[in-house]
């Protein structure tokens, strides 16, 4: 393709001097040797007449426009300037009276057309070099031809000073393109940044993004302010803003100083509310500089509904207990009342009866008790409270239940480690695991099978192996659940420990009970495995930390503060129980003893008894639900409130929750006993009260009810 000709502007008065540039820079097409003649003459200068050598060669590229005076060169440079095809160059001569000179017109030309080279043309030295910059300003596209000039002379310049404008002017288009898109990404950056910030301040989820620069440069979103109660006029403010970061226990987050995924913790908002959140963090580049981009999700609401499912599962276990259950207790029942009636009959005739029928009732009445403990246990709601506990015993005592919920057609085989089975864990927490599991179990082996719970011990010191399991290396604890039934696809097995996903037909199953025990587990900093295929059942695997086994603490001292144990007075116990039976085997037990007893019907008669004789009583025993109006908890907060100093017992067939949510938590001068109790019990309950002389203390003790 053919480059586009450069143009070339010629300013002079002469009319000759417009000729002679004609057949320089622009000749008419030669013909055979004359052309060849002509390029001869101009490369070796030979053949030269008149007052310029021999024109140019054929195609020197320049189309030139011609003007006799400085005004009209100025008027053509601005009109091509307009037409969008501006000159390259402009040959101008200095003297052309009577109109502008030559300086006068290049500055004029220079004004509307920056980029053109300009030539002066001249035989006088009417400026000198400096006054000429001076003047135009740019030495830089200016040059002086001295006339008369040489034709390869004004060939050079002409060739040159076009090459030149043209490479300016590329690289004019060059650096506009590059303006272009630097101008479009900017443009890009900024809606991008603009486009995150719009997403980052209505997300739904709570973010934060902290700047490794300071606190100053905090950003949060709208969902945080509401997550927090803080305003933005707290977070924009530094100093506020620290104080809110520790506030809601954000600080120690923030001080990790890596990202982080799924991390559960407690964040505590302005009223003081706490919330259950899951927080997970990534590095971000802002600018140049490394953030901190902070998630939280707020799980509170989920972990409630969590908890109400699980309560749900328990009620329905519990349903199908319930057989297995009365089966069990009318059992002991038939103990009890056959060996109480052959104990009657034998005084009635005046024999004395074997002390077999005697221990045989205690017997049946302690296996009666903690059935109904057992019970309790499984159904109460709790917090989360983790303690050392031993596997192995969680799991002994919770076999009996699991026995009875599997149905006799599935055998239970327990084969538990020796030692270092101790985890620190929340006790309902694991056995809500055990039972999921079980359950699960159960219901893939509906034709009958074999269940076997298995505790082992191990380490896991792989970094690799500790990341997928995402678990902190150590020792553990290993639970294992294998079961004899169909196995599973892989495709189910993948999918076992999603919320809501069952195979089971509507209505039978909900889809969270091994969710639940994956959530479970993942909060005491442990995982669940899942080892299965077709036809060769299911083994699920439980890692917790192990921890050593903790001292047990001597209680035995404790026996020694009961003022009868000790071989002191008996002290003086109000009893305050509306069941008469039971108002009558405490006063037994307390008088066995040593004790003497005062005794009233309900909280308001016990009131009563407590104000007539409180200079006598030493400690009141009270049910803890009682008709009436008045609990035994209302009981025990008025007496104390005349008395601070009186230990409070406070005893129940309920579960203890309803001391553990009450308003009025346990103390050191409170106690909680359950019901049914015996002697010993009593006795270690009252024995570890600060009961001291009768001079110095008076006493209440709140028989449970």
């Amino acid at each position: 393709m053919k480059p586009p000709e450069s143009r070339i502007l010629v300013i002079d008065d002469n009319p000759a001097i417009h000729e002679d540039f004609d057949k320089i820079l622009a000749p008419a097409a030669p013909s055979g040797a004359d052309a060849l003649g002509e390029a001869e003459a101009l490369l070796f200068g030979s053949a030269a007449s008149g007052a310029f050598p021999a024109p140019a060669p054929v195609g020197s590229g320049f189309v030139l426009s011609h003007a006799l005076q400085g005004e009209e060169g100025f008027h053509l440079a601005r009109q091509a300037v307009e037409a969008g095809s501006p000159y390259a160059v402009a040959f101008i001569d200095m003297r052309m009276p009577p109109g502008w000179d030559g300086l006068q017109t290049a500055e004029r030309i220079l004004s509307v057309d920056p980029a053109i080279q300009i030539v002066i043309c001249t035989a006088y030295s009417d400026y000198s070099w400096d006054e000429i910059r001076a003047r135009l300003g740019r030495p830089d596209g200016l040059l002086i031809l001295k006339k008369p000039f040489d034709v390869v002379e004004v060939l050079q310049i002409a060739h040159n000073l076009t090459r030149k404008w043209e490479m300016a002017r590329e690289i004019t288009h060059h650096v506009q393109a590059l303006d272009r898109r630097v101008e479009e990404r900017t443009a890009a950056l900024k809606a991008s940044r603009e486009h995150f910030a719009t997403l980052f301040r209505s997300a739904p989820l709570a973010q934060m993004i902290v700047d490794s620069r300071g606190p100053e440069r905090l950003e949060v979103n709208e969902a945080l302010c509401r997550l927090t109660g803080c305003g933005p006029e707290i977070w924009s403010h530094a100093p506020a803003a620290l104080r809110a970061i520790e506030a809601s226990g954000l600080g120690e987050v923030l001080r990790w100083h890596h990202p982080i995924e799924g991390v559960e913790t407690t964040l505590q908002d302005r009223a003081g509310m706490e919330r259950q959140v899951l927080i997970s963090s990534v590095i971000i580049d802002r600018s140049g500089t490394p953030s901190l981009l902070l998630m939280i999700h707020d799980v509170t609401e989920r972990k409630k509904l969590e908890s109400d499912i699980r309560q749900m599962q328990k009620l329905d276990a519990v349903g199908q207990l319930a057989a297995g259950v009365a089966h069990d207790f009318n059992n002991l029942l038939t103990v009890i009342a056959g060996n109480a009636q052959l104990a009657r009959q034998a005084r009635e005739s005046g024999l004395e009866f074997e002390e077999q029928l005697i221990e045989e009732i205690i017997e049946s009445s302690a296996r009666a008790a903690n059935l109904t403990r057992q019970l309790l246990a499984f159904t109460r709601r709790q917090v989360f409270q983790p303690r050392p506990i031993s596997l192995n015993q969680l799991l002994e005592n919770q076999i009996s239940l699991l026995a009875r919920l599997l149905g006799e057609h599935i055998e239970i085989v327990w084969q538990p480690v020796a030692a270092g089975d101790w985890v620190h864990a929340d006790v309902a927490s694991i056995e809500q695991v055990v039972l999921n599991l079980a359950i699960n179990a159960r219901d893939a082996m509906l034709g009958g099978g074999r269940l076997t719970l298995a505790t082992s011990t191990g380490r896991i010191d792989d970094p690799a192996e500790a990341n997928r399991l995402r678990v902190d290396p150590g020792a553990f604890v290993c639970l294992t659940c294998s079961d004899t039934g169909a196995g599973m696809e892989p495709e189910v097995a993948e999918r076992v420990f999603e919320p809501f996903f069952t195979t089971k037909e509507i209505g039978k199953g909900t889809g969270l009970g091994l969710a639940s025990a994956f959530g479970i587990v993942q909060r005491h900093r442990g995982a669940i495995t899942l080892d299965t295929a077709p036809g060769r059942g299911a083994n699920f695997r439980v890692l917790l930390p192990s921890v050593p086994v903790p001292d047990i603490a001597d209680r035995e001292s404790g026996l020694a503060l009961s003022g009868a144990s000790a071989g002191a007075p008996g002290l003086d116990i109000l009893v305050v129980e509306d069941e008469p039976a039971v108002r009558r085997i405490a006063l037994r037990l307390l008088q066995s003893l040593g004790h003497r007893a005062i005794e009233a019907i309900d909280g308001h008669s016990g009131l009563a008894k407590w104000r007539e004789r409180r200079r006598e009583i030493d400690l009141v025993i009270t049910d803890l639900v009682m008709p009436g109006g008045m609990s035994g908890l209302q009981l025990a907060e008025t007496i104390q409130s005349e008395r601070p100093e009186l230990p409070i017992i406070l005893a129940s067939g309920y579960s203890s929750e309803l001391i553990e949510g009450s308003a009025a938590p346990m103390g050191p001068l409170r106690r909680f006993i359950p019901k049914p109790y015996d002697q010993a019990v009593l006795a270690e309950t009252i024995s570890s009260l600060p009961i001291h002389e009768k001079v110095d203390l008076e006493r209440i003790v709140t028989l449970p009810g």
